[in-house]
């Protein structure tokens, strides 16, 4: 749908180092076996998202959180709110031979005609947003984490002042200012 073409980019683009796709693909809206990923918090939206190397044992699951901009949080809140419920209350008549795609449209935040995202899905709208709004061809999530991260570096470089800490923005690609 158009609603989900543009949300995805959207909360990609404003929210701080973006997650990967498999992590953007498993964001929650409710509790269930996992925590919902999308918080409020003292009037500020996050996304948290978790993010685990099987190669790093020592720290395990690391929970990364991502502030949603004012605008973008309200923006997802009519969506939540009320799209959500529409297409929750509509699946429960229109897909009630399948029970999936109701479970995603209550659980998971990115869902489109029933199906969830996956990561693939998510790198295209992105893409897509870059092609039709910026010009910009082959502009997918993994080309956008890297722009994010050398930006970050190059002109926000908060590390310098506290250099025994990991940067922001390495935090939220899941990685240590060392590593990255």
């Amino acid at each position: 749908s158009k609603l989900t073409t543009l949300l995805v980019p959207l909360i990609h683009i404003s929210g701080g180092q973006p997650p990967r796709g498999t992590e953007a693909a498993n964001v929650r809206i409710r509790n269930q076996t996992r925590e919902q990923n999308v918080r409020k918090d003292h009037g500020h939206t996050f996304i948290m998202t978790t993010y685990s190397k099987n190669s790093n044992e020592e720290s395990g699951e690391k929970l990364i959180a991502r502030m949603l901009p004012e605008e973008v949080a309200k923006r997802l809140d009519i969506v939540l709110i009320y799209v959500r419920t529409a297409e929750i209350m509509l699946a429960n008549v229109l897909m009630h031979n399948n029970p999936e795609a109701l479970e995603n449209y209550k659980f998971f935040l990115y869902v489109d005609m029933g199906r969830r995202l996956d990561g693939t899905d998510i790198s295209d709208q992105v893409n897509f947003f870059f092609r039709k709004f910026c010009m910009i061809h082959g502009f997918g999530l993994r080309v956008w984490r890297q722009v994010v991260a050398a930006v970050s570096r190059e002109f926000i470089a908060f590390h310098n002042l506290l250099p025994a800490t990991d940067y922001v923005g390495d935090s939220q690609a899941g990685h240590s200012t060392r590593t990255s």
